[in-house]
């Protein structure tokens, strides 16, 4: 019969070895699906409601997420957006050790992070640890919360263990955005604002609408940008504009 600490040592496996099957991956969807996985079978060990990993992306001076479990979209989106500009989160970077939420000082949360994301969102515990390459150059972050209890003690341990495994996995979604960025810089202009529209969820009558054209040009465009991106379908097509952040959100009754 395995004891707890065998029982999390080989879960502790099963996660390193799901970051590396992502890390390995060829597509931008299987990187995403072996990165969930891997952070599902961490939940046990540390005891998160929520989890996300985000890449930095150097040319459009942004994080940019790879895979979230839980956190409400909106809310990873947020994080993205302003992570790298909070006081607390520049002393993590600095630091280079995973920072517990539970251990900092509530006044310490009076940055936009803390008022916006972690007060906004009830999170009573978290960590943020921050990963870098062999060079030094930073590549990205992850984050663990939840809102009613405490992470496991030996979380930030764990995450550190699984570093070697992970920044792989940073360094294939870092890749993969700067393959598609000169597929997007094809576009032509009306190319480029279709594509801008598509993660808002507008049908063709509505972008027609927007950009006083029929629908059946609106399709023709959504067809040539599908072909230049090599992107699969609309779908994708619409990932891809969320990735480089080539979005322009309208109102529209239908999801992205």
């Amino acid at each position: 019969m395995f004891t707890t600490f065998e029982n999390g040592l080989a879960q502790s496996v099963r996660v390193f070895r799901a970051f590396e099957v992502a890390g390995q991956a060829s597509h931008p969807a299987a990187l995403r699906a072996s990165s969930a996985e891997a952070l599902h079978l961490l939940q046990p060990l540390a005891a998160f409601e929520m989890a996300s990993l985000s890449y930095w992306d150097p040319h459009l001076a942004t994080h940019r997420s790879v895979v979230n479990v839980g956190y409400p979209r909106h809310v990873v989106e947020l994080s993205d957006a302003l992570m790298h500009s909070d006081a607390i989160f520049q002393s993590i970077q600095h630091d280079r050790v995973p920072l517990r939420l539970r251990g900092i000082n509530p006044a310490a949360l009076s940055g936009v992070v803390g008022t916006r994301i972690i007060l906004r969102n009830s999170f009573r515990d978290g960590l943020t640890h921050c990963f870098f390459g062999e060079s030094g150059r930073y590549l990205g972050y992850v984050n663990l919360s939840s809102r009613i209890g405490d992470l496991a003690e030996a979380t930030p341990h764990i995450v550190q263990l699984l570093e070697a495994a992970i920044v792989p996995v940073l360094h294939a979604a870092a890749q993969n955005s700067s393959a598609a960025r000169p597929a997007v810089s094809s576009l032509t202009a009306r190319e480029r604002e279709v594509l801008s529209l598509l993660p808002s969820g507008a049908t063709n009558t509505e972008i027609a609408a927007l950009l006083s054209v029929s629908p059946a040009t609106v399709a023709r465009h959504i067809e040539h940008v599908i072909a230049k991106l090599g992107a699969q379908n609309r779908t994708r097509a619409a990932c891809i504009a969320v990735e480089l952040g080539v979005t322009n959100a309208v109102p529209s009754s239908t999801g992205c």
